[in-house]
């Protein structure tokens, strides 16, 4: 028995070599790092807008968490045709894919009424009106983008001059927001705290523009009201004025009874006048003692009258 044993012993220690060692290869590869290709393409940064001479060029990551389906720039000079007031601003994204979460754009925007420089000699002006510096601080832009949600968000303010690489991101609030490395000092800036005091300017603007709205509303309701009671009463007085002339006519076309046909005035009447003939009648001639008999009325009777 002692013998097997040892005859067994070293047969057991040579199978079980045999299946570590082929358990080792499938289990544990040995793997070399692959070596970087040079057929193999860079990232590259899809790009927004047109180029130009004289157009800004910034890139932005879209870190909303959601897509971007439509990116505008608006102008706060007048003269633009993208202002944000009163005209529609042009999508950047037309016909282009939407910006998803994450990714990052190189955008284009060419400020309108740039021209670009043709070589040609300006136009001499005077040092007053030469101010162009001034000018371009003076206008300000507001990059408006909608997400997926078909929501919309404005960046107040946009640095074009200072921003180098920037980041959107959105609030808890919901309020649109930008981290960017500032061109100027090389640091990251951030604009939440000053996004959310335009945001409270322009509720406190809209607020105010609708209730002066509201106010001339009712000024002007009020008015229309004025008006209309005044030209009632006006009507009511040309009625009355209208039914009093009718009553007046009236009155004075009625005919009197002396115009009405069949109707004499009464007569004064006449005691002592003569009878047919030329006669004196007996109440009225002269009585043989030469006294004048008046039959009871005294007075002469000429013409028909008596007085």
């Amino acid at each position: 028995m002692n013998k097997s044993k040892i005859l067994f012993a070293p047969a057991a220690l040579l199978m079980a070599g045999m299946l570590l060692f082929s358990g080792c290869g499938k289990s544990m590869p040995v793997t070399q790092p692959a070596e970087p290709s040079a057929e193999e393409p860079a990232k590259t940064v899809r790009t927004i807008g047109e180029a130009g001479e004289n157009a800004y060029s910034v890139n932005l990551t879209n870190g909303t968490g959601k897509n971007i389906i439509a990116l505008s720039v608006l102008s706060s000079d007048s003269d633009s045709e993208e202002s944000s007031v009163d005209a529609e601003p042009l999508n950047l994204l037309e016909g282009e894919k939407p910006i998803t979460a994450d990714e990052q754009v190189n955008l284009l925007y060419a400020p309108a009424g740039a021209e670009e420089e043709t070589g040609a000699e300006p136009a001499a002006v005077s040092d007053e009106e030469a101010q162009p510096e001034e000018k371009e601080l003076t206008t300000e832009y507001t990059v408006r983008f909608k997400t997926d949600d078909d929501k919309e968000y404005d960046l107040h303010a946009f640095p074009f001059e200072d921003l180098k690489d920037g980041l959107i991101l959105l609030s808890a609030g919901d309020v649109a927001y930008m981290e960017y490395s500032s061109k100027e000092n090389g640091e990251w800036v951030n604009t939440l705290e000053a996004e959310i005091a335009t945001a409270e300017q322009l509720k406190a603007a809209e607020e105010e523009a609708a209730q002066k709205a509201a106010e001339e509303e009712a000024a002007k309701k009020a008015a229309e009201e004025k008006a209309k009671a005044e030209a009632q009463n006006q009507e009511k007085s040309n009625a009355n004025n209208q039914q009093k002339k009718k009553q007046n006519s009236g009155s004075s076309n009625r005919p009197s009874q002396s115009d009405t046909p069949g109707v004499v005035d009464d007569p004064v009447q006449d005691n002592g006048g003569s009878s047919d003939g030329g006669g004196s009648s007996d109440g009225g001639g002269s009585s043989d003692g030469g006294g004048s008999s008046d039959g009871g009325d005294d007075g002469c009777v000429e013409d028909g009258l008596t007085w």
